[in-house]
This record gives structure tokens, C-alpha cells and sequence, in this order.
């Protein structure tokens, strides 16, 4: 047997060299445990977030109009939520319960109308303002503006430098029996033309109604009803 050749001092030894099928082969297997590891879930996650910009930008001017309507019906659940409990604090304030049903029914009104009070603006005229802190909570959750005044005097100043959609007035002051109504007819002297509203400490259900008075009461359920009452009859005439 032949014995094998060794190789000469300084003869260069020939390099190994991959053959042509070997190099795509590393780069194909790289590629291949990219889709298989990492790739798979980084790709799918571009692609949906790719999506959900489009979706954004193309609906962007919808999206904007929807928001603020269901926030505003939210927020009207909770609101009503919160006016049945100040309705109650208040009858219990007054001594007055609640009749069956009627809190539903005030309540199912104002969810179909309460928009019609965000503004309106009432004057609360009485000299014990602390009684009615329960009603004006309420009426102030559906935007309306109250300014109070607790003599009657005060309540023509303000008259006279503003104009209200409504008046409501104790019955009995310091001032008299009856100075709700005296209230009320010193009004109609000066020519304004307000609608009041008499919110008493006693029933007044057998009485008959004052004339150039829109309504009485002793019930904060009514004097909501009342006020919704007014403020749809304004509404109504303005159309």
C-alpha cells in the first residue's frame, strides 16, 4: 500500500468551500425559524394594529359624534338615579310621602324630556332658603339656574334686572299670610308676566287654585311636574 504524500513546507492547504446548495439553505432555515418563532406573532399583531389605525382614521368624524351622545345617556341614567333620590329626601323633608307610582312616572317624563330644562332660569323666592335644598339639587342636575331671594321686595329687584322663566314663592312670610300672592299681584302691576308657581308647607289639593297662578302645591313630585309643565308650554309656543 501506498504510503500517502505529506505536503510540502509552505504548500498552501486548499479551503474547505460550501457547495452552491449550502449557502441558500443557511438563509432559508433563518428565515424559516423567524415565521415559526417570533415572526409568528409579531406579523399578525402589525397587521391588526395596521387595521385598527385604518379603521380610526376612516371613521375618526363618526366616532366624535357617537361619544358625546353616549356619555350624555350615561350620564342621564345616573342623573335620574341621583333626582329620585333628592325627590325623596325632600318629601321626607316635608313630611310628604310620595304617592305610589309617582316617582316612576316623573321619572320615565324626565327621561324623554328633561334636555328641555338645561337653562332655564327660576327665581326661588322664600325666607327660609334651607327648606328647599333637596328640590334645588335636583333641578340644578338637569341644568336649570336658580337665583333665590327671600323677601318679596328682593324678588322685584331681581325681576326687574332679569327676566326668569319661572317664579316659584313660599305662601307665608314674616310679610304676611299671604305673601306669595301678594307677591304675584305686585308682579302683574309692574307688567311681568312670569308664571308662578306657589310651593306651600300645607296641602293644598281642596283649595281652589289663585287666579293668575300656575299651579300650587306642597308635593315636590307635583312642583317637578309643574315646572316640566311650564317649560314644555314655553317651548310649545315658541314653535
Amino acid at each position: 500500500m501506498p504510503t500517502p504524500t505529506p505536503a510540502k513546507t509552505g504548500e498552501a492547504t486548499a479551503p474547505v468551500v460550501a457547495t452552491a446548495t449550502e449557502q441558500p439553505q443557511a438563509a432559508t432555515d433563518v428565515w424559516s425559524g423567524f415565521w415559526e418563532g417570533a415572526g409568528a406573532t409579531v406579523v399578525p399583531a402589525l397587521v391588526w394594529a395596521a387595521f385598527g389605525i385604518w379603521v380610526l382614521v376612516k371613521f375618526l368624524p363618526q366616532l366624535l359624534d357617537l361619544l358625546p351622545r353616549l356619555k350624555s345617556f350615561k350620564g342621564l341614567g345616573v342623573e335620574l338615579e341621583l333626582a329620585i333620590a333628592d325627590l325623596t329626601q325632600a318629601s321626607q323633608q316635608r313630611g310628604v310621602p310620595l304617592e305610589p307610582g309617582g316617582t316612576g312616572a316623573l321619572t320615565r317624563r324626565l327621561d324623554r324630556t328633561s334636555d328641555i330644562l338645561v337653562g332655564m332660569r327660576i327665581l326661588w323666592v322664600d325666607d327660609q332658603p334651607g327648606n328647599n335644598v333637596a328640590e334645588q339639587v335636583l333641578l340644578r342636575r338637569f341644568g336649570v339656574k336658580i337665583a333665590a331671594a327671600t323677601t318679596t321686595n328682593d324678588a322685584l329687584k331681581l325681576m326687574a334686572q332679569a327676566s326668569y322663566d319661572a317664579v316659584i314663592t313660599d305662601m307665608s312670610r314674616p310679610e304676611g299670610n299671604t305673601a306669595g300672592l301678594d307677591l304675584l299681584k305686585k308682579a302683574r302691576e309692574a307688567e311681568i308676566g312670569t308664571p308662578f308657581l306657589i310651593y306651600t308647607g300645607t296641602d293644598q289639593s281642596d283649595k281652589d287654585r289663585p287666579a293668575g297662578l300656575f299651579g300650587i302645591t306642597n308635593r315636590p313630585d307635583e312642583l317637578m311636574n309643574l315646572i316640566l309643565d311650564i317649560r314644555e308650554r314655553d317651548r310649545f309656543a315658541a314653535t
